[in-house]
């Protein structure tokens, strides 16, 4: 993967989730750091059974227009 076209610092939200995601996540995050790509991530933990994503979360978001996120467990149904 080619870096940047200008080489900056790309920040990127992670939100490594429930099950398996943070093994994903967390594998990704190593590949980046092994292709030495030029990107940060800004980890936070939000899990399948929060009543709603944390505001900072989603300003992480907003402001970086990328993130990783592993999958989240969802409620069944009552």
């Amino acid at each position: 993967m080619p870096p940047p076209s200008d080489g900056a610092l790309r920040v990127v939200t992670k939100i490594p989730g429930d099950g398996i995601g943070p093994l994903v996540t967390n594998a990704v995050e190593k590949v980046m750091e092994a292709m030495q790509a030029p990107v940060y991530f800004e980890k936070y933990d939000v899990t399948g059974n929060m009543p709603r994503v944390p505001e900072e979360a989603i300003e992480s978001i907003r402001r970086n227009k990328m993130c990783l996120k592993g999958g989240l467990a969802a409620a069944l149904a009552r």
